[in-house]
């Protein structure tokens, strides 16, 4: 099967390890291994902070891990299928002083690496008492762990390249940010040297990473400890080969391929009036189209396809007239640095986003706080405000450093408001700042796990394309819990976010013939339903409960009301068989095979 069923399990504290057997240990505690848990993902790694809550400091559990399917062509998967999964306590997701479950994923190539060592992942307890890199050797006889100094200054890339060098091809790190106490720093995970690297950012993963004085965990391994399909059948190879295909020119795909996020997006957002600019506050801003790759097109630019060993293609690198080159461009990256931030200039842009990789930043919420404390500046009759690029590249090094002003940023627009004042216009939900979609036509953002993270949960969109729906909350309720089973599973069979259209339909035979498992539709679907539950009995453990699911007040524009979110909620709760307050019962976890969990309600 193309799992290993063991992790490495390191002991920050003592300084110790040992490669866990933990299917062997699911049969001894359970009787079974659970298909959750073989899935991977969120789908194993949730379980393990059940017993660690509540949570009081986010930097004392770490998981790194993979999926079923992570991996190569070669190694018998379907293309597209590299990502690694982080979860953690997050930084961002605090209430009384307590944290909530987080989750962050990325592409790249440090997945299948992570493989090669012969583990389905990593866990870290404790703190180490200095900067350090976790280092697994696995490409000799034996499997070794060793801690090496490193520089907590750093930036992402020169750790991935000295990882590299020291013959470790695959690693994920926290940047100097994390180290500096930015709530919302992120995890970069490793592609190639000197090449672009792949944020795993939301929530902040870099801080509780960094907060454990872990800069770096890195991979090498060899292709003889890649775990290898349980099927050697030569029909499920060729099945495979039409599977890639579809993946490589399909129209499953082809969006994403060809315009990217930022052009796909750009062209569906903008002639919906969609857009958000300055803080959200305006959807359909007139400056748009100087950001529109079609238009830089049209005027000697030139945009490449990129991707992270995917044929996804999802970033894009833009060349101006002249050849330069600039940095990477995903969407959501795109409009909250840009128009979110009344700017519309691709080199203040690419070079922003480029600041928050090199620094371990999460580049999306770092455009929430900057385009809130530039409309609260506003608001004060102070500068900067809208449309100020030096302003934005000064506070993005300032917040990366946490120097000044910076300093109350980091700490991401929910504190930064209660501080300084301006809630009703902090556009977050359960401290996570908000996607590049408006609020008010995804009622989604209130249940989704991470808070206003449109991958969270996958309704981002269907307000904006079902316009007789939005103002029913009939309608929204089964919208959302109908979206939860596929939000959950891309978090954990190991594949990009946009093969879910080819994937998904075809787990059953994927898990048949590379697991060794019969799974049919409604076993895969009660997994993905069991790591929504227990994410949220790790936050009601934690204290929260249906306060939280809540939407900025900015939200509440068009159809969308107080009065429609509490129908919702209702709806919502009733069919997940959650109490009034939203939280896990015991009927929820009888209804969705979880009652061996009871013994963790709160």
């Amino acid at each position: 099967m193309t799992i290993s069923g063991e992790v490495l399990k390191y002991d920050l504290d003592n300084e110790s390890y040992e490669f866990l057997n933990w299917m062997e240990e699911d049969r001894q505690r359970y009787g079974e291994v659970s298909l959750r848990r073989m899935i991977g993902g969120i789908g194993f790694a949730f379980e393990e902070f059940l017993a660690d809550q509540p949570c009081t400091d986010p930097s004392r559990k770490f998981v790194v891990n993979t999926g079923f399917l992570t991996g190569l062509p070669r190694d018998g998967v379907p293309s597209g299928c590299t990502r690694t999964y982080i979860s953690f306590n997050a930084p961002l997701k605090e209430k009384n002083g307590r944290y909530g479950i987080g989750y962050a994923a990325a592409g790249g190539l440090c997945g299948p690496h992570i493989k090669s060592c012969g583990v389905d992942g990593v866990i870290l307890e404790g703190k180490f008492k200095s900067p350090v890199g976790v280092m697994l050797d696995a490409s000799g006889k034996d499997r070794e762990v060793e801690l090496i100094d490193l520089d907590p200054e750093s930036t992402t890339i020169e750790t991935v390249n000295l990882c590299h060098d020291k013959g470790f091809k695959g690693s994920i790190n926290s940047g100097a940010a994390g180290f500096h106490g930015v709530r919302f720093a992120s995890v970069h995970v490793s592609y190639m040297p000197d090449d672009h690297v792949r944020a795993a950012a939301r929530g902040g993963p870099g801080m509780a990473l960094a907060g454990m004085n872990v800069k770096a965990i890195a991979f090498s391994g060899t292709r003889d400890r890649y775990p290898a399909p349980s099927s050697d059948d030569a029909g499920f190879k060729e099945w495979i080969k039409t599977i890639n295909r579809e993946l490589a020119s399909g129209s499953g795909t082809e969006k994403y391929k060809r315009y990217g996020t930022w052009g796909g997006n750009w062209a569906f957002l903008v002639p919906l009036g969609a857009l958000p600019a300055e803080n959200f506050r305006n959807l359909n801003p007139e400056d748009a189209y100087k950001l529109d790759p079609e238009y830089l097109k049209e005027n000697g630019w030139s945009i490449s396809r990129k991707g992270c060993a995917c044929p996804i293609m999802c970033w894009k690198i833009p060349k101006d007239p002249s050849g330069k080159q600039l940095w990477k461009m995903d969407y959501e990256n795109v409009d909250l640095l840009g128009p979110n931030c009344g700017i519309y200039d691709p080199y203040t842009v690419s070079r922003a986003i480029q600041i928050c990789d090199l620094y371990g930043i999460d580049a999306m919420s770092a455009g929430g706080v900057i385009a809130w404390y530039f409309e609260h500046n506003e608001r004060q009759g102070k500068k900067p405000t809208f449309g100020d690029k030096e302003a934005q590249l000064e506070l993005l090094e300032k917040i990366a450093k946490r120097e000044g002003e910076g300093k109350i940023l980091s700490e991401g627009v929910r504190k930064a408001s209660e501080k300084l004042g301006d809630t009703d216009i902090a556009m977050q939900v359960k401290g996570l700042e908000g996607a590049g979609y408006p609020f008010w036509s995804n009622l989604g953002y209130a249940f989704a796990l991470r808070g206003a993270c449109h991958t969270s949960l996958g309704t981002y969109s269907v307000g904006l394309t079902n316009p007789e729906g939005v103002a029913s909350s009939e309608w929204w309720a089964d919208q959302i819990v109908g979206a939860i089973p596929t939000s959950m599973i891309c978090q954990m069979n190991g594949a990009c976010y946009f093969t879910r259209k080819v994937l998904i339909p075809e787990l059953p035979k994927l898990i048949d013939n590379l697991l060794g498992v019969k799974a049919d539709e409604d076993a895969i679907e009660r997994s993905a339903f069991q790591s929504y539950i227990i994410a949220r009995m790790i936050d009601n453990i934690n204290g929260f409960d249906s306060g939280d699911d809540n939407l900025p007040e900015r939200a509440f524009r068009r159809t969308t009301t107080p009065e429609l979110l509490e129908d919702t909620k209702s709806l919502v709760y009733e069919q997940l068989m959650f109490n009034d307050e939203g939280k896990v019962t015991e009927e929820t976890l009888d209804r969705y095979g979880l009652d061996h969990l009871s013994r963790f309600l709160p």
